[in-house]
């Protein structure tokens, strides 16, 4: 599935979490939500910057990058006080310290 809004995403989520899980259980509505609940539990997840048109992510030999090699984006945009913010990023959350 393809999802071109975050609340095209949302709407399907609440559909899956209502019809699919059983009364007990639900699905986290927000991104600040799922934080308060890793921090409870003593996890955090890792933001790391991709690039805009999901070529590759900016982790291990392209961390220091700030053009796409591939399409030649730009990592960062610049807000009214020319701050760098990444244009796209994920989260990351490693199981490897769960187990």
């Amino acid at each position: 599935m393809f999802f071109t809004l975050t609340s095209d995403f949302l709407c399907c989520t609440r559909l899956l979490g209502e019809f699919l899980l059983s009364f007990p259980n639900k699905l986290l509505r927000t991104y600040q939500d799922l934080y308060v609940v890793m921090k409870e539990i003593g996890r955090k997840y890792q933001a790391i910057d991709a690039c805009p048109n999901d070529h590759i992510i900016y982790n291990g030999q392209y961390g220091s990058k700030t053009n796409c090699p591939k399409c030649n984006y730009n990592r960062y945009q610049y807000d009214k006080i020319t701050k760098k913010v990444p244009q796209k990023f994920l989260r990351h959350i490693p199981i490897i310290p769960c187990l």
